[in-house]
C-alpha cells in the first residue's frame, strides 16, 4: 500500500489525492478518545510503517505517502487521525513535510515535527 500512496503522490494534484483520501480541511476542536483496545493499533501501525520502509530500501517513500498509508490504515479500523503539512525554511532551501497525528500521539514524519510550521490541517 505505501509504494501505491507514494505513485499517487508523483502522478495526481494535490486536491484529487484528498478528495480521493476524503480529506477535509475543516477545523475540528474535540479531540476523540481511543477505545483502550485501539490504543496498541496506533503503536502496530507506526511499527509496520517503519518497518516497510526499512524493507523498501530501494524506493524511497516519502513523508506524505506514509502519513495517506497510515491514515488508511486506521480509517479500516475507526480510528480518525489528523494529517499535517508543514514547512521549514533553510539557509538555500524550503523543507516540506508531512506527519499523521490522533490527539497528541504522532504516528507517522515523528522526525523533527517541531521544526516545521504547520501550513495546512486535513482531517
Amino acid at each position: 500500500m505505501l509504494p501505491i500512496c507514494q505513485l499517487c503522490i508523483y502522478i495526481l494534484p494535490l486536491p484529487l489525492i484528498l478528495k480521493i483520501f476524503r480529506m477535509k480541511t475543516q477545523q475540528k476542536t474535540q479531540s476523540i478518545p481511543l477505545p483502550p483496545s485501539h490504543s496498541a493499533i496506533l503503536f502496530d501501525v507506526t511499527w509496520a510503517i517503519n518497518a516497510c520502509i526499512s524493507q523498501l530500501y530501494n524506493f524511497k517513500t516519502r513523508c506524505f505517502a506514509q502519513a495517506l498509508t497510515a491514515r488508511l490504515i486506521l480509517k479500516r479500523y475507526g480510528i480518525q487521525t489528523v494529517l499535517y503539512l508543514g514547512l521549514r525554511k533553510g539557509a538555500n532551501n524550503i523543507n516540506a513535510h508531512a506527519w499523521l497525528c490522533h490527539n497528541d500521539y504522532v504516528i507517522t514524519g515523528k522526525k523533527d515535527v517541531f521544526k516545521f510550521k504547520k501550513i495546512a490541517t486535513f482531517y
